[in-house]
Protein backbone atom coordinates (compact mmCIF):
# COMPACT_ATOMS: atom_id res chain seq x y z
CA UNK A 1 0.00 0.00 0.00
CA UNK A 2 3.24 2.16 -0.54
CA UNK A 3 1.58 4.08 -3.40
CA UNK A 4 -1.98 4.40 -2.08
CA UNK A 5 -4.06 6.99 -1.93
CA UNK A 6 -6.00 7.21 1.58
CA UNK A 7 -8.87 8.92 2.55
CA UNK A 8 -11.80 8.92 4.69
CA UNK A 9 -15.65 8.62 4.03
CA UNK A 10 -17.86 9.31 7.17
CA UNK A 11 -14.90 8.99 9.48
CA UNK A 12 -13.37 5.66 7.96
CA UNK A 13 -10.17 5.03 6.47
CA UNK A 14 -10.65 3.75 2.87
CA UNK A 15 -8.28 3.72 -0.08
CA UNK A 16 -9.25 5.74 -2.97
CA UNK A 17 -7.20 4.47 -5.91
CA UNK A 18 -9.56 1.18 -5.97
CA UNK A 19 -12.47 3.88 -6.69
CA UNK A 20 -14.98 2.58 -3.61
CA UNK A 21 -18.56 3.35 -4.61
CA UNK A 22 -19.64 6.34 -2.69
CA UNK A 23 -22.93 6.68 -1.16
CA UNK A 24 -25.44 10.17 -2.61
CA UNK A 25 -24.28 12.82 -0.16
CA UNK A 26 -21.00 11.18 1.10
CA UNK A 27 -18.79 13.99 1.63
CA UNK A 28 -14.68 12.86 1.11
CA UNK A 29 -11.41 14.11 2.74
CA UNK A 30 -8.27 13.68 1.51
CA UNK A 31 -5.01 14.66 3.33
CA UNK A 32 -1.55 14.22 1.80
CA UNK A 33 0.96 12.82 4.26
CA UNK A 34 4.71 12.73 4.08
CA UNK A 35 6.19 9.61 3.82
CA UNK A 36 8.00 8.40 6.85
CA UNK A 37 11.14 7.17 5.38
CA UNK A 38 13.06 6.38 8.56
CA UNK A 39 11.24 2.89 8.86
CA UNK A 40 12.42 1.85 5.28
CA UNK A 41 15.82 2.59 4.63
CA UNK A 42 17.80 0.44 2.24
CA UNK A 43 21.34 -0.69 3.14
CA UNK A 44 24.17 1.19 1.31
CA UNK A 45 26.75 -0.40 -0.96
CA UNK A 46 29.26 -1.99 1.42
CA UNK A 47 26.69 -1.42 4.93
CA UNK A 48 27.17 -4.37 6.97
CA UNK A 49 23.43 -5.28 8.03
CA UNK A 50 24.08 -8.33 10.19
CA UNK A 51 26.82 -10.33 11.35
CA UNK A 52 29.59 -10.70 9.22
CA UNK A 53 29.75 -14.55 7.08
CA UNK A 54 33.18 -16.43 7.03
CA UNK A 55 34.24 -18.05 4.04
CA UNK A 56 36.33 -21.44 5.38
CA UNK A 57 39.88 -21.52 4.04
CA UNK A 58 39.09 -24.73 2.18
CA UNK A 59 36.51 -23.58 0.38
CA UNK A 60 39.07 -21.22 -1.24
CA UNK A 61 41.98 -23.35 -1.67
CA UNK A 62 42.94 -24.74 -5.10
CA UNK A 63 41.69 -27.93 -6.36
CA UNK A 64 44.14 -30.75 -6.49
CA UNK A 65 44.62 -32.91 -9.68
CA UNK A 66 42.04 -35.59 -8.69
CA UNK A 67 39.47 -32.59 -8.03
CA UNK A 68 40.04 -31.17 -11.40
CA UNK A 69 39.87 -34.37 -13.43
CA UNK A 70 36.53 -35.33 -11.43
CA UNK A 71 35.17 -31.87 -12.30
CA UNK A 72 35.74 -32.75 -16.31
CA UNK A 73 38.54 -29.33 -16.01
Amino acid sequence: MANSVLGTIDGDIVRLDNRPSLPSGCRVELTIQPLDSSKRRRAKVGEMTGPAFRVPDEALAPLTDDELREWGL
